[in-house]
């Protein structure tokens, strides 16, 4: 085998000692999950996925989304931690990334090293949106690679995210609701609704459908977003249902993603092992991630220039009640290091 050597020095040797660490541990306290393109990143959220996820899982389920149609898989989070866990073969189903009448070549490259995998030649394929949003042309490619394909669409977004509702089901911790124009607040809360197995509903530009509303009968609802996003319209027609409701939002989507990590990811039994940053004006890298996010019980921080008081003192709520947090992500780039790096200096990270 051939290695190249690399030499560091450095006159602090304190830094000197962290690096050495990092090596140790195979891991740095501050780690860039990127690529040259959202697809690529994908990718590589998906392999950090399956190098932390239980040992010898293998990879039986991928959910497919367009990556330039973020509203079509905005439901997805919840069906790959659904599908992952319903498969005692399985242990992850990554979230991926397809263009509407092709495979990308970081894509379909990482499609067939799960093929190549020996005993992993049962793949299941899940495409989350309608022919109009990945089409069949799509289907027929990965069929002719030898994978399964299976489709959750409907004939727009509420009922998309009603074919995965379906399939899932609403468990006794409820659902979550978003607006037709709440892409961000579905990214907030991602993570969350895939480790509790909570789907997210959709709502369509004139409220929630009354066959949506009648599905939320007695159930727990978390409507996620202001007014602007879920009208208060069609809040009291899910009250008018079931009176478990409740609204989580702020002025802005920074801050409902404050007011996210505030009611889900502090007080917890279980630890926040890692944050992840993700850029808030594009916010497709944050949907991959959420499975990342789902794995170590995560909040995702949407933050690409910048990073709100409220946001960071919601982060380090969340660290304080729990153990140490080990790891800030920066998924995706273009987030400003400054934002990553006060996350991680406020944290006791380097």
């Amino acid at each position: 085998a051939e290695y190249t050597s690399h030499f560091i020095t450095s006159k602090d040797k304190v830094a000197l000692v962290r690096v050495l660490e990092w090596f140790n541990n195979v891991s740095a306290d501050v780690d860039k999950l990127a690529g040259e393109d959202r697809y690529e990143t994908a990718v590589r959220i998906a392999k950090e996925v399956k190098l932390t996820s239980l040992a010898g899982s293998k990879t039986k389920n991928v959910v497919l989304v367009n990556g330039n149609s973020l509203v079509d898989g905005l439901a997805a989070a919840p069906l790959a931690k659904y599908l992952a866990t319903n498969d005692s073969n399985a242990g992850n189903a990554p979230i991926l990334l397809t263009e509407t009448n092709g495979l990308p070549k970081a894509t379909k490259l990482y499609l067939q090293e799960l093929l190549d995998v020996e005993k992993n030649k049962d793949v299941t394929v899940s495409i989350v949106g309608g022919d109009g949003v990945v089409s069949n042309s799509v289907v027929r490619e990965l069929k002719d690679m030898n994978l399964k394909v299976k489709r959750y669409g409907g004939a727009d977004r509420e009922a998309t995210s009603m074919a995965v509702a379906e399939e899932i089901g609403i468990p006794s911790a409820g659902a979550f609701v978003v607006g037709a124009t709440g892409e961000a607040d579905a990214m907030s809360i991602a993570g969350h609704a895939a480790k509790t197995g909570m789907p997210i509903i959709v709502s369509g530009f004139e409220g929630l459908s009354e066959d949506t509303i009648q599905e939320l009968d007695g159930n727990i609802v978390k409507v996620i977003g202001g007014t602007g996003a879920v009208s208060e319209d069609t809040y009291k027609a899910i009250k008018e249902v079931t009176n478990r409701v409740e609204r989580i939002s702020g002025e802005d989507r920074k801050a409902t993603n404050a007011a996210v990590i505030n009611k889900f990811y502090t007080n917890l039994g279980t630890a926040t092992e890692s944050v992840i940053v993700a850029k808030d004006d594009v916010l497709i890298d944050a949907l991959t991630a959420s499975n990342l996010s789902a794995v170590h019980n995560s909040p995702i921080v949407l933050a690409t220039n910048s990073l709100t008081n409220d946001q960071l003192n919601a982060v380090v709520k969340s660290a304080n009640s729990s153990q140490k947090v080990k790891k800030v992500y920066q998924v995706g780039g273009d987030v400003a290091s400054s934002v990553v790096k006060i996350i991680a200096e406020t944290l006791g990270l380097a």
